[in-house]
């Protein structure tokens, strides 16, 4: 999704209290995705993708 892309950059963060992946295009989040595991199992995946609930991730 951001491979290649000039200023794109992922990095690790807390996502609603889990480990999660904050995806951001010059500074501003594109993508949020956050795990549940249980033991060496993922359980669920959640990708928020709606501009509306990103912008907490947003850099300014």
């Amino acid at each position: 999704m951001l491979a290649g892309q000039p200023g794109a950059d992922v990095a690790p963060g807390s996502v609603n209290g889990r480990t999660g992946l904050v995806l951001r295009r010059a500074g501003m989040a594109v993508a949020v995705v956050s795990v549940s595991v249980a033991g060496a199992q993922v359980t669920a995946l959640w990708i928020v993708l709606n501009p509306d609930k990103l912008q907490h991730w947003h850099r300014r």
